[in-house]
Parts: structure tokens; C-alpha cells; sequence
């Protein structure tokens, strides 16, 4: 509602699996928006899925460039004039990392942001975050990645998972669907940029909120997504490597992991930390042992 719309702008709205009573509530918003100067188009995708609902806005947008929002972001005052001005200056990027921020309903303990971090999908926080407010990576280099709803990309990135999305339909079930809490579709769309070797950048600028509720702040949830979402990034280890390099993608993942735990030592002492993590190790190595026995679990090419 705060951003200013220019010609050609859409605003694609995805619904899938709205409850009927929250529909007027829904096309009330929308129609306020249009009346602000922006064309927005509402769709259907009767799939459930995360990476459903995603494709299906690609095919409704004919845009060059997209900005990736779930039902719990929200876009900062003037993210959209800034993303405009650095596309100008930098007419070559291919994708962007913007400052994404937890709102929260109640005041988190250390704990929670901590495991926040790594699967409540922000990249910045009391705690921790960027200390750059502006940078750029090389076509192929691995630089800052938007962690889900926020991410600002290249139609070419769209087009390329696309292919890969029907190459290897199993990664539509690698995004988040109802109460399944695998996670790591964003990953693969994002890697694209760099399978194409287009420059990225992070713009600390360009501000987005995750508002997070009280139900996702509870240790019982924060460790469920935890294992699941490793889960999904154990099973995309197999894909991305092959199933022979099985033991080489489980130690990396785990060198990762123990790492992290390294820059984390102060926070160890919270008993929520080192659950937490032992979550996260033990999703990953199941979803290994899962991507070895899935025949789904083709070989795809997300690295440069």
C-alpha cells in the first residue's frame, strides 16, 4: 500500500487455499490497491504447495524482474523506488538479497533467534546481520541469498527453474506444503542465477518484514522445522552431487553445521541451541538417507 507504482507494474496474488470467509476481506485489499495504480491480477492454484503457488505466479507474470513475497512478508517504505535506482546503476544483476527482518508478536529469547537464523527465513536481527549496506558479487560467485519470501530476481532465474521444475518434478515437493515443513525450493531458485553466472547483489536498503506469531516462536515447532527443513537440504545434497558422493555431501553439510556451532559457542549455553542443532543434523542425514533410496531423486546441476 505504501510503495509508489509505476506503468506496467502487476501485482500477482496467489491464492491457494484461501478459507472462503477471508476471501472479501482479501479482494477488499486488492481492489484499494488497484485504486493506488497497481495492476494486480489474482490467481488460483488449487495444488498446495509453495513451489505450486510460485510457478503459478511466474506463468501469470510477464514481467523482467519479480519480488518474491509470502502471506507474511511485508515490503519496506520505498523498497520499490531503491530496487528501481540500483537496477538503473546496474543494469547486469540478476538477483538481489534485501534486508529482511523478523517483526515479532512477542519479544523472542536469544534462543530463538539464534535458531531463527537458520530456518525462520531472515537474514538479519538484534543479534546478527550484514555488516555491508551494499555489495555485488561477480556472475558465478556465491554471494549473499535471499533466505525465502524477499527474494528479488531475473526472469531468467524464473525461466531456468521452470525447466528444472520439469526435469525434476520432486523438487516441487522440496517447498513448503500445509503442515509439511520441508523447505529448500528458494535455494534452487535463487542458485540458477549463478548457474547462469549473473552478477548479485545485497541491498541493505530494500527492507522486508517476516512477521513471525507466536506459534512459530514455541521450541516444539522451532525443532520440527529444524529437522525437516535440513531434511529438505540432506535430500538436495543427493540431488545436486549424485548419489554416489552420498558420504561427501553428508560431511559437507555437517562441516557446515559444526561450523555455525562455532560462531554460535556463546549462545550454546541456552539447551535450546544445541537441541536445535542436533535437529538440524539429524534432518539432514535422514533426508541423505532419503534422496539414496528415492528414485525421484535425479541428478540436477545447481552449481557454477
Amino acid at each position: 500500500m505504501e510503495q509508489r507504482w509505476e506503468p506496467g507494474d502487476e501485482i500477482v496474488f496467489v491464492d491457494n487455499g484461501i478459507a472462503d470467509d477471508r476471501l472479501p476481506y482479501v479482494h477488499e485489499n486488492l481492489d484499494l490497491l488497484r485504486k493506488k495504480g497497481a495492476h494486480v491480477i489474482y490467481v488460483k492454484e488449487e495444488r498446495p504447495g509453495h513451489t505450486n503457488a510460485r510457478l503459478k505466479s511466474f506463468a501469470a507474470s510477464g514481467n523482467s524482474w519479480l519480488v518474491l513475497l509470502d502471506d507474511d512478508n511485508t515490503l519496506g517504505t520505498g523498497a520499490l523506488e531503491l530496487l528501481r535506482h540500483v537496477l538503473r546503476e546496474n543494469p547486469l544483476l540478476g538477483g538481489i538479497c534485501p534486508r529482511i527482518e523478523p517483526i515479532w508478536f512477542k519479544s523472542p529469547g536469544k534462543w530463538i533467534m539464534v535458531l531463527g537464523h537458520h530456518v525462520l527465513s531472515y537474514n538479519h536481527s538484534s543479534i546478527t546481520g550484514n555488516p555491508q549496506l551494499f555489495g555485488i558479487w561477480r556472475g558465478g560467485a556465491l554471494g549473499a541469498r535471499p533466505p525465502g519470501g524477499g527474494m528479488i530476481i531475473h526472469r531468467s532465474a524464473v525461466e531456468a527453474f521452470i525447466t528444472m521444475c520439469d526435469k525434476a518434478p520432486v523438487i516441487r515437493k522440496l517447498g513448503r506444503t500445509g503442515s509439511q515443513l520441508v523447505a529448500c525450493e528458494d535455494f534452487i531458485l535463487y542458485s540458477q542465477l549463478y548457474m547462469l553466472r549473473m552478477p548479485t547483489a545485497y541491498v541493505d536498503g530494500i527492507q522486508v518484514g517476516h512477521h513471525i506469531p507466536e506459534s512459530r516462536m514455541k521450541f516444539g515447532y522451532l525443532m520440527r522445522l529444524a529437522f525437516w527443513a535440513h531434511f529438505s537440504f540432506g535430500f538436495l545434497g543427493i540431488m545436486r552431487r549424485g548419489k554416489l558422493a552420498a558420504p561427501y555431501s553428508v560431511f559437507r553439510h555437517t562441516g557446515v553445521l559444526i561450523l555455525s556451532i562455532f560462531w554460535n559457542a556463546r549462545y550454546m549455553l541456552f539447551w535450546q541451541v544445541p537441541a536445535g542443532y542436533a535437529a538440524m543434523f539429524a534432518g539432514a542425514w535422514w533426508g541423505a538417507l532419503k534422496g539414496l533410496l528415492d528414485r525421484d531423486a535425479v541428478r540436477i546441476a545447481i552449481d557454477p
